[in-house]
Order: structure tokens, then sequence, then C-alpha cells
């Protein structure tokens, strides 16, 4: 039997190049590269994104831009880190209790880069 047919074998080999070893190296490379793009990822969009400044939205008004939805609470202002492009942004308003919705409105808006 050759030296690594068997998984078993590969883990017991213990040179410089352990199986185990460089999975875990592997993973750990990958997870920060990983973490990495996201970080630059982020980066650019508060750099280059828009914020949309919604303020006094009712609570409990559905709000949605693109795939995103969200229902307001007391505390929401806005969308912020919004990606250059094209966007459709739509709400619909409800009753008080948050139980009851008007129909969707929507409309698209046009996010130029951000000039900071």
């Amino acid at each position: 039997m050759a030296l690594g047919s068997d998984s078993s074998d590969l883990d017991a080999y213990s040179g410089p190049y352990n199986s185990r070893e460089m999975r875990k190296l592997k993973d750990e490379y990958s997870s920060s590269e990983s973490e990495a793009r996201a970080f630059n990822a982020r980066s650019e969009l508060v750099k280059q994104g828009i914020t949309l400044l919604l303020l006094d939205v009712p609570q409990y008004t559905l709000l949605g831009i693109d795939t995103q939805m969200f229902s307001v609470g007391p505390a929401f202002k806005g969308i912020k880190m919004i990606p250059p492009a094209s966007h459709f942004l739509y709400y619909t308003s409800s009753t008080r209790d948050g139980k009851d919705f008007s129909p969707i409105i929507g409309f698209f808006i046009d996010a130029a880069p951000s000039k900071c």
C-alpha cells in the first residue's frame, strides 16, 4: 500500500507537510482572505456608496430597496452604503398596529458614486 492511499496514513505522517496541518493552514488562510475581501468591499461602499436619508418615516412602514425589505422602527433614519447603480425603492404604509398595509408604491433612483 502506497503512502497517502488512505487518509489515516496521511494524518499519521509527521513530516513538514502533514495533511492536518495543511488543512488547518488552508482554512485559516481562506478564512482570513475572505474576511479581507469582505472588509475591502465594505470600505469601498463607505467611500463610494450613497446614503439615503429618510427622516420621519412612520413606524411599521415597510421599506425596500431592490431585494431587501425593512420594517421601519422608531430610530430609523435611512439606508447607507448603497452601491452606485440604479435601484428600485419601494414602500407601503401600515396601520398604527402594523397589521394592515396599503398598496406598494415604488420608483427607480440612480445612485452616482459619492465624491468625498
